[in-house]
C-alpha cells in the first residue's frame, strides 16, 4: 500500500485544499483554488480516488478520512509545511481611556467589523468580527482570536506570521480609538491558545510512536500538550479532558466523520443551486400551463371571428348574385329593345 502512494506535487496541492475544506469541494472550486486546468485536475482526482485517498460523493470531492491509514496519510502530507491555527492573544488593560466603560458609542468607528453586544452575566462585552479575527472587548482585557491558518517551515515561522497579523489589527484599533493601551510601549500580551499540526520535533515523534500525549500544567491549569493528532487535524480542544474522556471524544469524532455524508458548504451550495434551478423550471412550467389554460379561450374567439367572416362572405355573395342577376336583366331588356327598334 505504501509503495502505491507515490504522488506528485499537484496531487499534494489537491490534498492540501481538500484538507483545508473537510466538508469537500466541487471540482470547479478545486480548480479555482489550485489553478490546475480541468482535464489535468480530473486525471489527478481519478488517480487519488483509485488510491482511496479521495472520494466522490457527487458532486463533492473530499478526503477519505478512514480509507487510508493515518501513517500513510502522514507520509503523503509530509512535504506540507507546519500548520498553525486557533491562535489567540489577550491584552490585559493596565491602562484604559476615561470613556472605556461607555465604549459602545466608540464602536461605530469600526465600520470594517460586524459588531455585537454580548450579555455575559455581570460582564457584558462587545464582539467584533471580520474575515480574519474575532475580537472580544471586555472591561479589563481585549481578546484577539485568529480565524486564519498559517503555514511555515517551522512552528516559529508560523508564530511570527500570526503575531504580525495580531500587531496589525491591534494598531488599527489603537488608531481608531486614538489611545495606546500598552504601558510605556511595553505590550501586556499573553498567548491564550495555539494549535500546531504536523510538528516533527523529538517530543512529537515520541508521542506519535507511543500513541501517548504530553501535557504541561502551570498553576494547576493545562497550558499545553503534544499529542498524536490525526494528520487531518483532529484535536481535543481547550478543556482539561481526562484520558478516558479523550478516547470517548475521539471515537465520537470518528463516527461522525465516517458515517455522516458531507452536509456543509459545498454540498449546501449545490443543493441551493439545484433548488433554484428547479424553482425556475417550475415557474416556466406554470407559465406554459397558464398559456395552455388560456388557449381554448383564444381558439373560441378565433372561431367566432372566422364564423362572423364567413357570414359576411355569404351575405356578400348573395348581394353579388342579386346584383349580377339585375344587371343581366337590364342587358337583356336593352338588347330586346334594340332588336324591336330595328324591326320597326
Amino acid at each position: 500500500m505504501a509503495k502505491s502512494h507515490k504522488i506528485s506535487e499537484k496531487d499534494r496541492i489537491i490534498i492540501k485544499e481538500l484538507k483545508d475544506n473537510p466538508s469537500g469541494l466541487r471540482a470547479k472550486n478545486i480548480q479555482k483554488l489550485t489553478k490546475i486546468n480541468n482535464r489535468t485536475l480530473y486525471n489527478h482526482l481519478e488517480k487519488l480516488k483509485k488510491l482511496k485517498i479521495v472520494e466522490n460523493i457527487f458532486p463533492i470531492w473530499r478526503l477519505c478520512h478512514f480509507e487510508s491509514k493515518s501513517q500513510n496519510m502522514a507520509n503523503l502530507l509530509k512535504s506540507n509545511k507546519i500548520e498553525l491555527h486557533d491562535i489567540s492573544y489577550i491584552i490585559r488593560l493596565i491602562r484604559k481611556p476615561d470613556w472605556w466603560e461607555k465604549r459602545e458609542n466608540r464602536m461605530i468607528k469600526l465600520k470594517e467589523f460586524q459588531i455585537k453586544n454580548i450579555k455575559w452575566g455581570n460582564n457584558p462585552y462587545q464582539q467584533l468580527m471580520n474575515d480574519n479575527f474575532f475580537i472580544q472587548i471586555h472591561s479589563n482585557s481585549i481578546l484577539f482570536m485568529s480565524k486564519k491558518k498559517y503555514y511555515g517551515c517551522d512552528s516559529y515561522d508560523c508564530f511570527i506570521q500570526a503575531t504580525n497579523d495580531f500587531l496589525d489589527i491591534y494598531k488599527y484599533l489603537e488608531q481608531r480609538f486614538n489611545f495606546k493601551f500598552f504601558l510605556d510601549g511595553i505590550p501586556q500580551v499573553s498567548i491564550r491558545s495555539q494549535h500546531y499540526v504536523n510538528l516533527n520535533d523529538e517530543i512529537a515523534k515520541k508521542c506519535k510512536k507511543e500513541g501517548n500525549w504530553l501535557r504541561g500544567e502551570i498553576d494547576g491549569k493545562l497550558r499545553f500538550w503534544v499529542d498524536a493528532s490525526d494528520p487531518l487535524g483532529l484535536e481535543f480542544g481547550h478543556k482539561n479532558y481526562a484520558p478516558e474522556d479523550i478516547r470517548i471524544w475521539k471515537r465520537h469524532i470518528a463516527d461522525v466523520v465516517k458515517y455522516n455524508p458531507p452536509t456543509n458548504s459545498e454540498l449546501s451550495k449545490f443543493q441551493a443551486e439545484t433548488t433554484q434551478n428547479l424553482n425556475k423550471t417550475v415557474m416556466v412550467m406554470q407559465n406554459v400551463l397558464e398559456q395552455q389554460k388560456s388557449l381554448p379561450v383564444v381558439l373560441n374567439k378565433l372561431e367566432q371571428q372566422i364564423t362572423s367572416h364567413l357570414k359576411l362572405i355569404r351575405e356578400y355573395r348573395k348581394e353579388n348574385i342579386k346584383w349580377r342577376k339585375g344587371k343581366i336583366k337590364e342587358l337583356k331588356k336593352g338588347i330586346n329593345q334594340t332588336k324591336l327598334d330595328n324591326f320597326i
